[in-house]
């Protein structure tokens, strides 16, 4: 129990700490950020960027692994940045109903062949740094879900219908995906951040 209890504020504080921080993400521009010195967010997240020697704007749009430092808090995470490249592994939802009630979506994730892709959702976004296996933006204290596992043949595809409950309109689905391949090398991942609102 009061190792439950101290969870968030040992979180809290590592966070805090100056890391290194290695994390997969789209980068957008910042909006009223709650750190002055961020430029950008990675989409979907709350978790700030700035550039610090990388030109962020040029970026706009692209998911990207990015490479940094943090320097914010839980409650405000913001990285600086200190290289970004094009992301070899990544995750997109697709939705020929445009995420209506009732109807299938799609997500599609690049991988090593032969990895094992794995789903994870949440109803808010986290910032924990796990080092060289990237990072987790999503809270795992709130409702955090595992859902599922594919093998990649390079490529892994999901199908999957949205409950025809009304009560879902308008509700932001927020997930995260990973992968874990054992050949020809031990690697695992955690990918980017991604999102969509219940129509």
């Amino acid at each position: 129990m009061r190792l439950a209890l101290l969870s968030p504020f040992l979180l809290s504080c590592l966070v805090a700490a100056q890391l290194p921080v290695s994390l997969t993400g789209r980068i957008e521009p910042a909006t009223s950020p709650c750190n002055p010195a961020a430029t950008h967010v990675v989409g979907c997240t709350e978790i700030l960027l700035r550039g610090d020697g990388v030109d962020l704007g040029a970026l706009e749009g692209r998911v990207v692994d990015i490479t940094g430092v943090s320097e914010g808090t839980t409650a405000c995470p913001l990285v600086a940045v200190t290289a970004a490249v094009a992301a070899p592994q990544s995750t997109s939802t697709f939705s020929l109903g445009n995420y209506r009630i009732n109807t299938n979506l799609v997500f599609t994730t690049t991988a090593p062949v032969g990895a094992a892709v794995a789903y994870f959702f949440s109803c808010e976004s986290g910032f924990l740094p796990l080092l060289t296996f990237g990072t987790l933006q999503l809270n795992p204290l709130t409702d955090f879900v595992y859902w599922g596992i594919d093998i990649s043949i390079g490529v892994a595809l999901r199908t999957v219908r949205i409950p025809n409950e009304p009560g879902l309109i308008g509700q932001r689905a927020l997930f995260q995906t990973a992968f874990v391949t054992v050949t020809p090398t031990f690697e695992a991942r955690l990918l980017n951040a991604g999102c969509f609102v219940i129509q």
